[in-house]
Formats: structure tokens, sequence, C-alpha cells
């Protein structure tokens, strides 16, 4: 059997020159650049298929910098993005989205949160330098990810209105990318647009007469002018009395842009009250004083450990705890290997009591208190098989998040995707989905609420379905490195936060090195139906 060997992430920096073993040639729009294949290898697996399946000893890098490739190169070598600044992002990003540097995205992502959080005034040329980064992000990575936080920027700014007004002063350079980012960037608040395309057109129709731009066109046919219609009556009318002035040719489609206004698209106005929308199976009611023994008739028994993952986490945080409260006992309860043994016997009663399997996606979470013997779910044969029907999904939330107690410590917003099984086609604007905010608790940390009232969906690129239920879920957090992911349970952070364990709340912190595929993840439980 061969061994796997772990090399430091600056493994081979000392040959980043050396001639002998610069055998990749890398064309940039400027000149060449000489590496290892070797090193990029280790990186990028489309640079490993390149050299080492299809033999390539030279790869193209036209669009990109010779400075940025440099620094793509150095990093590969060193493991870090040193030297990454404002004119090499964009380059930079894009190589370690297209070549597949997972650690390095990371770095950019991070990067790019320190642009939107030096960004305090209005000022437009630098709102707009985000925006149109993010945009240009997500055209080639269809991802959202960067315009979420710039738009929670913008919502932070209170500047949505001066900025698109402003942004669609040269409509016509935009490409319909960009202009549908607009649209996005508006979300519900579609008046903004709205109040734009009136005012310009008004102007438009009497310096050159009534005539529409590609990108003015564009934007009404994609605009939501049914919401428009219901939040703001009066500019909607404002709007059609200016497009009456349009030609004869243009009166179908006229017709058609007025009907289609008609159908409001809005999330639904029901909500349940009276329901408890609190995420009570977040923290674990565990007695950390208990034994092992105790610890498992708590997990065999109790009604607050309602599926097998919960269970795991249990017995996680339960030694976690103790073995952080006495780091040098010989009590076998703290042991990681009892443990493991344990709970491997344990599993079996686990199995018959919770039926139904977790996710295939979770297969290949680690466990903590089983890092050693490198265990991950996938062990325990609690998954199901790919094409196996579950009663479980696992729903990631849309956006990393590296400072999971900084969230909890704080108000703060986790949105998902999630389109509920009962719900067969949608028309609703944006993405099917739900909203979790902190909320104060009696304990150290926030708890979390589903949001479930219309105005918790405003200015959302999310709606919510009212099938989608808080007693469904189970909240935890996917702790990623870089090179393993794990069940990082909430109790523990929960723990790590109460005000007398200040000291290993801090040596976490020091030592989480989370990367911005760490996530908020929730367990639903499918077959809980009314």
């Amino acid at each position: 059997m061969v061994t796997n060997v772990t090399v430091p992430m600056n493994f081979g920096i000392e040959l980043r020159n050396s001639p002998t073993h610069s055998n990749l040639t890398l064309h940039t729009s400027a000149g060449k650049v000489k590496a290892s294949s070797v090193i990029l290898s280790f990186n990028s697996p489309v640079i490993s298929h390149m050299t080492g399946t299809l033999h390539m000893t030279s790869v193209d890098m036209l669009e990109f910098g010779e400075q940025a490739v440099n620094l793509f190169v150095d990093a590969a070598y060193s493991g870090t993005s040193d030297g990454l600044n404002n004119e090499l992002f964009r380059d930079v990003n894009k190589m370690s989205y297209v070549f597949k540097v997972n650690w390095l995205s990371a770095r950019c992502n991070e990067f790019f949160e320190g642009m939107c959080a030096a960004v305090n005034t209005e000022n437009y040329d630098e709102l707009c330098s985000l925006f149109e980064e993010a945009v240009y992000v997500m055209e080639y990575s269809k991802t959202k990810n960067y315009l979420m936080d710039v738009i929670d920027k913008f919502d932070r700014l209170d500047c949505k209105q001066n900025f698109i007004n402003q942004y669609l002063v040269e409509a016509e350079r935009l490409s319909t990318f960009q202009l549908d980012a607009v649209l996005i960037l508006a979300g519900n608040e579609v008046s903004f647009v709205v109040e734009t395309l009136t005012t310009q057109l008004k102007h438009q129709f009497n310096a050159k007469g009534p005539q529409l731009s590609d990108a003015q066109k564009f934007l009404l046919d994609n605009a939501n002018l049914g919401l428009c219609k219901q939040s703001n009556s009066l500019l909607f009318d404002q709007l059609f009395d200016v497009l009456d002035n349009l030609p004869e040719d243009m009166a179908r489609w006229l017709y058609k842009l007025h009907r289609k206004s008609h159908h409001v698209i809005k999330p639904s106005p029901k909500a349940a009250a009276a329901r408890q929308n609190i995420i009570s199976n977040m923290y674990h009611k565990l007695d950390f004083n208990m034994s092992m023994d105790g610890l498992l008739t708590f997990i065999s028994s109790s009604d607050d450990v309602s599926n097998i993952l919960m269970a795991l986490e249990a017995v996680e945080t339960w030694y976690l705890v103790n073995a952080t409260n006495y780091p040098s006992s010989t009590n076998l309860d703290f042991d990681g290997l009892k443990v493991n043994s344990i709970l491997m016997n344990l599993i079996q009663n686990l199995k018959l009591r919770f039926n139904d399997k977790l996710p295939y996606s979770m297969r290949k979470l680690g466990l903590w208190a089983w890092a050693v013997n490198g265990k991950c779910i996938e062990d325990l044969s609690i998954c199901a098989e790919e094409a196996e029907q579950c009663s479980y999904v696992e729903i990631s939330c849309v956006n990393g998040c590296m400072k999971p107690l900084k969230l909890l410590s704080g108000e703060a917003k986790i949105r998902f995707h999630f389109r509920p099984p009962s719900i067969n086609h949608c028309n609703l604007p944006g993405d099917c989905g739900f909203i979790l905010r902190t909320v104060p608790s009696d304990g150290s940390l926030r708890q979390l609420e589903l949001c479930t009232k219309e105005e918790d969906y405003r200015n959302e690129l999310i709606h919510y379905h009212e099938q989608v239920r808080s007693e469904n879920m189970h909240v935890y957090f996917k702790q990623d490195t870089g090179w393993y992911q794990y069940v990082y349970p909430l109790t523990w952070l929960h723990f790590l936060y109460s005000q007398n364990n200040a000291t290993a709340r801090d040596a976490y912190t020091r030592g989480e090195n989370l990367t911005s595929q760490s996530r908020f993840c929730v367990l639903y439980n499918l077959n809980n139906v009314d």
C-alpha cells in the first residue's frame, strides 16, 4: 500500500527560479513565464491534467498579464497570496478559478471582502469598481457570491438608488450581463430602476423622439413591473404614460409589457404567526459532567436528539469539552481512541433508532473527535447511496463564513437556496430559499430564527415558501480548512464563547484556519410535513 505524504504549502519554493526545474512555459499577454510543472500540478488539477495526461509543455494564458501570472506562480510555490493588490486581483482571481486552485480562490475571496470593507462612503467610483468586479466574477463563474457581498455593502450604505441612477446614465455601453446585475441589485426595489428609466425616457423622447435603446428595452422586458405597480402605482402609471408615445410598430410589444405587469410576482404573504420559528435543536442540551455511559444513555433515549447527526455531534461535543477541560487526564472516558471504539458499537443502536440515513453529499465530512484516526461519516455506513432516496437533504448557505463565533455573537442573516419538494414550478423573482437570522438568547451566543414574514425578504434575492418549516431543520457548521471538511457542532462553538472559557475560545480563534468554503448548513427533514 502506498503511503500518502503531506508536503508543506511552500514545497519547492527554493526552486522558483531554477532553469533546470522550470520545464513548463506559460504564455502571457506580454511575455513568457517559466515554472515547474510539478509544483503547479500540486496546486491545480487542471494543470496536472494538461501536463500529466496531455503531456503539454506550454500553456496559453494570453488573457492574463505577465505580472499577474508571475504572482500566480509565486503563490503556487509559496502557498501564500503575498503581493496581491487591487491591480492584479482580477487576473489572479480568474486564474485561480480557471485552474481550480481552491485555496488561492479562498484567499482572493478574502481579499475582495477586504476591498468591500474598505469602502465606507458613497463614493461612486469606489462602489462602481466593486460592483463591476463582482459582475465580472459572476459572468465567468456563474455564481453570485461576490455580488451578494457588494449588495450587502450597498444595503449598509443605503446607496442603491443613487448608484443605479448614476450607473444607468450611459446604459447603452453596458452588456446585458451588467444590466441583469443591476436588476439583481435592485431586487424587490425595482422602482429604483423604473424611476431612472422614466426620467431618462422623458428627456430622451423630448430631445430625439420616441425611441428605445436596446439597453432600455432589455431592462423593461426583464424588470418586475408587476411589483413596481403594486409598490408604487403612481410611478408605474408615469412610466406607461411616457411609453404611450412610442411609434405604432411598438404597440404590440407595449401591450404585452403592460399585460405582463398585471401578474404581481411576490412571495406568499401567508406566514404562520403562531409557529415557533426558533431553531430549537441548534445547541444540544448536554450535561458535560456526565460519564461516557451517561452520555450514551442520553443519546439513546433523549427526545432532544432527533437524528443521527445530532447523536454524533453530542459525542463529539462531549469529547471536545472534556478534552479541553482536562487535557492531561488519564481518564479513559476522555481518550479519543475509546470514544471511537465505543461509538462504533453505538452506531448499530443509532441505526435502529434513526431509520433514515444521512444524505450522500455528507459522506466525506470528518468529525473532529475522530480526526486522529482519519474517520469520516462515510466510514460509518450511515449515508445513503448516490442514487438512493433519502429523507434528508443537506442545504449549504449561499455565502461562506470564516468567523462563525463573530457571526453568532451579533446581528446577522444567513441565506439559503432551497425549493420545497411540494413546489414543482415557481415563477417568483429570484431564487427559492429561506433566511435564518440571529436573535438574542439566554446563552452566550445567539440563536437562529427562520424568517417567515414578507418584509423579511424585501430587497433580497431569494423568496420564501411557507412550506419551509423550522422544526424540520438541524443547523451545523461545516469547517473547511482547505484540505479537509469537518462537522463542527454549534454546541461546541457555544461552549467556546461562554465567559469562563475565554482561553479555549481564543485558542480556537487563532488556529481555526477556515477558508471561504466554510459555511453554515442545514440538515432538512423532507418527510416531516403537515
